[in-house]
């Protein structure tokens, strides 16, 4: 049965929880009590918290993609596109780089990815 929030608060008080800044790691490391007294009391922060890792790999990815864009746009290669070509020969040994229209081919495949 779900505690109310006067046995929250007492048992927030008894083992000295504090509404504050949270990471992820503390609310896998959380009791269910400690839980629903952050939910209640530091809701926000909770939500933020558990949502980072989403966050940060959402970045990431923009990051990424715009790593790559910059790479058609001015024709620079970035770790990303190299190790996309790197994996492509690795699977397809019979791929011939010396021949202009294979590469031509690859490019064009990396492009629309």
């Amino acid at each position: 049965m779900p505690k109310t929030l006067g046995e929250l608060n007492y048992l927030a008080e008894k083992y000295d929880w504090q509404k504050g800044p949270l990471t992820r790691a503390k609310i896998n490391r959380m009791t269910a009590d400690e839980s629903a007294w952050h939910s209640i009391v530091n809701g926000e922060e909770l939500n933020r918290a558990w949502n980072e890792d989403k966050v940060n790999a959402e970045s990431k990815r923009a990051t990424e993609a715009a790593a790559t864009e910059q790479y058609w746009n001015e024709g620079r290669a970035t770790e990303q596109s190299i190790k996309e070509v790197k994996r492509f020969i690795a699977r397809f040994p019979q791929f011939r780089g010396d021949n202009i229209g294979n590469r031509e081919a690859l490019i064009n495949f990396l492009k629309e990815r």
